[in-house]
């Protein structure tokens, strides 16, 4: 039987084809609070799925971990992720991050893991902490992590009511104010941000893994972290808080996604009440090592609270706006930010925190990328030599390691990261004889990054040259 004849114009819908990962050889290093898993341990997160197998999350329970996800995988499409957990409740505190060098918990994690697993370009993010005793000791650990492999810091601003108007605009004044650090190997971000499926995702997450998205495309880190496209969110969020009194037995309803502040006797706590809350007797207050816990077991979505409890509840989020020329004037005191340009987010701001004024001491410190491609210079000789160390250094051996460095240095300048004419030297002055004599050799490198497009101006002229032409015979 002859098969069926087709004839005319036909169409179907067929399956769906997925998203690929975008694959980056940039280590993103993220430390916070999730559901379950090793803490203090390393953790390899290559999506969503595989995130909650290991670490229990899922969007909307609160950890701040699971922002991180978010921002990775929905967000941002990369392959994977490190996570560093430092808890198992929403309940921690800068202790946790910081740990205990003993203990070797907290950012000593972070240390241990660039030390077991040393790589030439890193991202060191606390997704949505804002304390700055942990932002302090993750800038430590950024810059000399085991005493060799630096790392880049993309950190979250505090927010506060004050940094909003009215309208809701942000205030630029209010948010440079709070500023944390003036740190060249950092970038501060403000705004939180509002995906489309309504959760509210650290800002600082979501860059670092735009960065590290960009670091793909170019193979190196020679784009600075502005002006990258937020795929799949509604804009930049603010959390606003509303303050109420509770009353013996009142009764309190509280969105079971909500963060909530709790103050108890001048001790404040904050949790997320990612499942249901019981009610009447059976929530109990108590006091775990300085902090303040609600115990609960039943299937209530309400409970009743204790007297003189003061309950300051975070909305869940309103959109805010940032202007273009507010954004700008963020960026001129190194705080990035966000742009809505044609209905689509993108990040704003190219500094480091070490920007302020309009100005930096060092004008390595003025770009991003600038600091991060000599941050991968020098984490990728240390990498290339760490296993020469005691051999014979023949002048052989000298000239080599000059050349290969020459020639790393004009790869980068054959793909836009460098521009000009990168200088590697083994020079005498660096090398005096006192030092030779003891096996120490220096080398010397003088390259420049590829500068950003960071502003560009066309003039147009009104000319009368033109209506010539109507005075001309016909």
């Amino acid at each position: 039987m002859a098969s069926t004849e087709l004839y005319g114009v036909d169409a179907r819908l067929v399956e769906s084809i997925g998203s690929t990962p975008v694959s980056t050889d940039t280590n993103i290093y993220f430390i916070g609070a999730c559901a379950k898993g090793e803490l203090n341990k390393a953790h390899l997160i290559t999506s969503m799925s595989d995130y909650k197998s290991k670490l229990g999350g899922e969007p909307g329970d609160g950890y701040n971990l699971t922002e991180a996800a978010i921002a990775a995988f929905s967000i941002a499409g990369i392959s994977k992720i490190w996570m560093i957990p430092v808890s198992h409740s929403t309940t921690f505190n800068a202790a946790e991050y910081i740990g205990d060098a003993e203990l070797f918990t907290g950012v000593y994690a972070i240390d241990k893991q660039l030390m077991d697993n040393p790589t030439a370009v890193n991202i060191l993010c606390a997704p949505s902490i804002d304390d700055s005793s942990v932002i302090s000791a993750l800038n430590t650990v950024s810059k000399k992590a085991a005493n060799h492999w630096e790392s880049f810091m993309v950190y979250d601003l505090p927010e506060s009511s004050d940094q909003v108007n009215d309208r809701m605009v942000a205030s630029v004044d209010d948010i440079v104010e709070d500023k944390q650090l003036n740190e060249e190997h950092a970038s501060a971000v403000w705004g939180h941000i509002k995906t489309s499926g309504g959760y509210i995702i650290s800002g600082a997450s979501v860059r670092a893994c735009l960065m590290a998205r960009s670091d793909a495309s170019y193979g190196v880190p020679a784009r600075c972290g502005g002006n990258l496209a937020v795929n799949g969110a509604q804009g930049v969020c603010f959390a606003d808080k509303t303050q109420t009194d509770i009353e013996t037995d009142a009764v309190v309803s509280v969105d079971k996604i909500t963060p909530v502040k709790i103050e108890v006797s001048g001790s404040t706590v904050q949790y997320n009440p990612k499942a249901l809350y019981t009610c009447d007797e059976d929530v109990d207050i108590v006091d775990d090592g300085g902090y303040i816990a609600v115990l609960y077991n039943g299937a209530g979505t309400s409970g009743s609270f204790p007297d003189g409890m003061t309950i300051t509840e975070h909305s869940g989020g309103k959109l805010i706006s940032i202007p273009e020329s507010y954004g700008t004037s963020l960026s001129a005191d190194g705080v990035n930010s966000w742009i809505n340009h044609s209905g689509t987010l993108y990040t704003w701001g190219d500094h480091t925190s070490a920007f302020s004024n309009a100005s930096v001491s060092d004008e390595r410190a003025r770009f991003e990328n600038n600091i991060r491609m000599l941050i991968m210079i020098t984490n990728r000789f240390q990498l290339k030599y760490r296993f020469s160390i005691d051999n014979p250094m023949s002048l052989q051996m000298r000239n080599d390691v000059t050349n290969e460095q020459l020639d790393y240095c004009n790869q980068l300048v054959a793909i836009g990261a460098l521009v000009g004419e990168p200088v590697v030297e083994f020079a005498a002055v660096d090398n005096p004889s006192d030092e030779l004599s003891q096996g120490h050799f220096t080398w010397s490198i003088q390259a420049t990054p590829t500068i950003p497009f960071k502003y560009g101006l066309l003039k147009v002229a009104y000319s009368q040259a033109g209506l010539s032409v109507y005075t001309m015979a016909a």
